[in-house]
């Protein structure tokens, strides 16, 4: 059982959560649209009147894209959170499906907002401990769940980088610009394994447990919350190593492994997938151009890789140049004279509809979640301290 118990009593959408909840849809659809027009300087007009062309020739695929548009919402918050709820209920605690949503999409708006998981792995931890799991058992998770992540990812990634690479190395790297993208594609690939190791040896090195959960510990002094002494971290995560031990018991559950890995192996197939999609929507059909499936889903595959290390969330501009060139040179679209100002439109418009559908609008979601969570329970999970008592 949890030492945190909510209020059932209380409605989620009270008229306080209501408020929160539309402050932030405004003010996150202003920020989009601001940065629509004055950063990434998009036509919407454009956008718009290219779908309703599209819709106009080929009704049921507009409406087929906007029906998986929907499913994917709900695929994507539930692949954030599912392969947590999958070893709670392992541990014998029953995690409701609007509490999975809420975490899910709260999840989606802070993976939107910052370039790594600096912040969505506190918040996850933070939301396994309100479910009653200790800090170690949570951030073994968490870590775990990582680890399988970046697995799974890369289980994708590089069948897709030696694929395109094996067949159109030299058409890539034919000039400056080409050689630019390749190296940021080797680079994104090294960033992949550096990842992976990295959260292999933080899964086992206890000195790193101790010190994390010393420092941790002097926030909770800070803020004048219970803490535990030095003495006692020691013993807990140094001598104990409860958290490395915690660590080998949930890989050694290779059922729940091998479920994760399904869990995220589905939500970044459609993602990939739906890129495909989102180009074919906007797509001349009169065009003398032809585009090839594969090839398309290969470079979104690996477009997303070179650029994941941007700073910035969603990597923007630099994303665009880097999948028009490998639709160019990779096999994507082919034909005797390629129009680069076509390709350069339909690239734009396609990464404009896959990333309102895969980042802004379940961002908008999840800030809208994570400000009514936050209003609605601030006070409440201050009040309950045993939360922060482990």
């Amino acid at each position: 059982m949890s030492n945190y118990k909510r209020d059932k009593n209380k409605q989620f959408l009270d008229k306080k959560r209501l408020l929160i909840i539309s402050f932030c849809l405004v003010a996150c659809i202003a920020l989009i649209a601001v940065a629509f027009v004055t950063v990434l300087k998009i036509d919407i007009q454009s956008l718009w009147a290219n779908i309703a062309v599209a819709f106009k020739r080929n009704p049921s695929l507009v409406t087929t894209l906007f029906i998986a548009l929907s499913l994917f919402f709900i695929l994507r918050a539930w692949g954030n959170v599912y392969a947590y709820t999958l070893r709670l209920r392992n541990e014998g605690i029953k995690v409701s499906f609007k509490d999975q949503c809420v975490c899910g999409f709260t999840v989606c708006f802070l993976a939107a907002v910052t370039p790594a998981n600096f912040i969505t792995d506190p918040y996850v931890i933070f939301w396994l401990k309100t479910h009653g799991l200790k800090t170690y058992k949570a951030s073994a998770q968490v870590l775990v769940t990582d680890f399988i992540w970046h697995i799974s990812q890369m289980l994708i990634t590089w069948p897709s980088f030696v694929l395109l690479l094996s067949e159109h190395y030299y058409d890539i790297v034919s000039d400056t610009a080409g050689r630019l993208i390749f190296w940021l594609i080797i680079i994104g690939i090294v960033i992949d394994v550096v990842i992976v190791v990295a959260l292999f040896t933080i899964c086992f090195w206890t000195k790193l447990h101790m010190m994390m959960s010393l420092l941790f510990n002097k926030i909770k002094k800070v803020l004048r919350l219970h803490y535990h002494t030095r003495e006692e971290v020691r013993q807990k995560y140094l001598n104990d190593a409860v958290l490395r031990s915690e660590v080998i018991r949930l890989l050694r559950a290779w059922k729940l492994v091998i479920a994760s890995s399904l869990v995220f192996l589905i939500p970044l197939l459609f993602s990939f997938v739906f890129m495909f999609v989102a180009i074919l929507v906007i797509w001349d059909k009169d065009s003398a151009l032809t585009y090839h499936p594969w090839q398309i889903i290969d470079a979104t595959i690996v477009t997303l890789t070179a650029n994941k290390f941007m700073p910035i969330p969603g990597a923007e501009l630099s994303t665009e140049k880097t999948l028009q060139l490998l639709l160019e040179r990779g096999g994507g679209i082919s034909g005797n004279n390629v129009d680069e100002k076509y390709v350069s439109n339909i690239v734009t418009n396609g990464i404009l509809i896959w990333r309102i559908s895969i980042q802004y609008l379940p961002a908008i979601i999840g800030i809208s979640i994570f400000g009514a969570m936050i209003g609605g329970n601030i006070k409440k999970i201050i009040k309950h301290e045993k939360i922060f008592r482990d």
